[in-house]
C-alpha cells in the first residue's frame, strides 16, 4: 500500500457533519429487538459529547508496521433537520509511520478546519448552500434523517440482532443487543453515497465500486459483527460498534499490494448525552484557500509518485488561481522525485515537533512551501 497524504476535504468533512443527526440514534422495546434497533436508528440525540474511532490492523503490506488508527472527539448539537449541527471535534490519524492532527467546527453557520494549529474558514457562502439543500431535503423527507439524500439506510445493515444483557456505557445502563451485518446492504449504500456527497460544498463524486468489485469485497469478509448499546431509561443509543474480518485470496494478493489478511474495528461513543455542549467559532480563522492551495501544491509534489491524473497540468487557460497559490495538482519541483522527499523531510519534523509549539509546527509547514 503506497504512502500518501490526504489533507482534510472541505466537502468530505461536511458529509461527516451532515450524517451525524443519523448516527446518533436511540432505541425502543426491551423485549422485541427489531422494534428496539427501529426506533434506535430512527429518533436523534439533540446533544452529547461524541468518540468515534477507526482502527485498521493488516498483516501482509511491508510498510505498515502496526494498525492505522483514526480518531475523532469533542462535543456535538443538533441544530434541526434544516441546519448543519455544532460540532468541536479534534481528528487525529496514525499509522504507516505518520501522525497527523486535525479539527473541525461546526457553528451552522459556518465551518472551519484545524490544520497544523491553524483554523481555516470554510465560509458562509458554502455552508449557507449547505443548509438549504439540507431544508429542501427535510421537506421531502417528511422528517426523516438526513442520510436518507445520500442513499444511506443504517438500520438496513443489520440482521439477525439478540439481546446480550445489560451493560454500563459512559455511566449509564444500557441494552446490549449484536447480531450480523448484511456486507452487500452496506456496500450498495455506502456506493451510492459516494456518488452523491461530491455535490456538498462543490466536491467531486467519489469513485464508484462496480458489482464485480463489491462481490469481492463480499466474499473476503469473515462474519462481520454488529453491537448496540441501548440507555434503558431514555432509549437512546451510548455505543454503536461493527467489527469486520477478511482475508484476501492468495491469487489476489499481489494487486493488494500483499495484503493477506486483516480487520477493521469502528467504535462510536456517546456519552453527557442532553448536555449544554459549548460550541464557539475560533478566532483569526484564515480562508480555506490558503490551506487548499498549500496541500494542492504537496499533493502536485507527489504526483510523480502516481497522484491523480491531472497532475501538474494547470487549469482551463492556464491561469493560476488568485493570490498566487499552485492550483491543485500542481507541478513538482526541480528533480522529479522532490515532492517525495519534501513530504518525507515534514513527516519526520512533525513527529518531532511539540504540537503545542506552534513556532515547531510552522517551521515544519514551511518544509512544503
Amino acid at each position: 500500500m503506497p504512502r500518501s497524504f490526504r489533507g482534510p476535504r472541505p466537502a468530505l468533512l461536511l458529509v461527516l457533519v451532515t450524517s451525524m443527526p443519523v448516527l446518533v440514534g436511540c432505541g425502543g422495546s426491551d423485549k422485541d429487538v427489531s422494534a428496539l434497533l427501529d426506533k434506535a436508528f430512527s429518533t436523534s440525540i439533540d446533544s452529547a459529547d461524541v468518540t468515534f474511532n477507526i482502527d485498521f490492523d493488516a498483516e501482509g503490506i511491508k510498510q505498515l508496521d502496526g494498525p492505522i488508527r483514526v480518531k475523532v472527539n469533542g462535543p456535538y448539537r443538533s441544530n434541526g433537520d434544516k441546519k448543519l449541527p455544532s460540532l468541536d471535534w479534534d481528528m487525529s490519524f496514525s499509522g504507516g509511520g505518520q501522525n497527523l492532527a486535525a479539527g473541525l467546527v461546526s457553528t451552522g453557520d459556518n465551518a472551519f478546519v484545524n490544520f497544523q494549529n491553524t483554523p481555516y474558514e470554510i465560509g458562509k457562502g458554502i455552508i449557507a448552500q449547505q443548509n438549504k439543500q439540507l431544508a429542501a431535503q427535510a421537506g421531502k423527507n417528511d422528517g426523516k434523517n438526513s442520510l436518507s439524500a445520500l442513499g444511506i439506510d443504517p438500520r438496513s445493515w443489520i440482521k439477525e440482532g439478540s439481546e446480550e444483557g445489560d451493560e454500563d456505557v459512559a455511566g449509564t445502563e444500557t441494552t446490549h443487543v449484536s447480531g450480523g451485518i448484511d456486507v452487500t446492504k452496506l456496500l450498495q449504500d455506502l456506493n451510492q453515497a459516494g456518488g452523491r456527497a461530491g455535490g456538498l460544498g462543490g466536491g467531486q463524486a467519489a469513485p464508484q465500486l462496480t458489482e464485480e468489485q463489491r462481490k469481492q469485497v463480499e466474499e473476503i469478509v469473515k462474519d462481520p459483527q454488529f453491537d448496540v448499546y441501548v440507555g434503558k431509561d431514555d432509549n437512546k443509543i451510548r455505543r454503536l460498534s461493527v467489527d469486520l474480518d477478511f482475508e484476501v485470496p492468495k491469487d489476489q494478493r499481489q494487486g493488494a499490494g500483499g495484503l493477506e489478511k486483516g480487520k477493521i474495528a469502528l467504535t462510536l461513543e456517546f456519552a453527557n448525552v442532553g448536555g449544554d455542549q459549548k460550541i464557539a467559532a475560533p478566532a483569526n480563522a484564515k480562508p480555506i484557500a490558503e490551506l487548499t492551495g498549500q496541500l494542492g501544491g504537496l499533493l502536485g509534489g507527489l504526483g510523480q509518485g502516481g497522484a491523480a491524473p491531472g497532475a501538474g497540468t494547470p487549469p482551463a487557460g492556464g491561469t493560476p488561481p488568485a493570490g498566487g497559490a499552485p492550483p491543485s495538482g500542481g507541478a513538482p519541483p526541480a528533480g522529479g522525485s522532490g515532492g517525495t522527499a519534501q513530504f518525507d523531510r515534514y513527516s519526520k519534523c512533525i513527529a518531532d515537533a511539540d504540537p503545542s509549539d506552534s513556532a515547531a509546527v510552522q517551521k515544519c509547514a514551511e518544509l512544503l512551501q
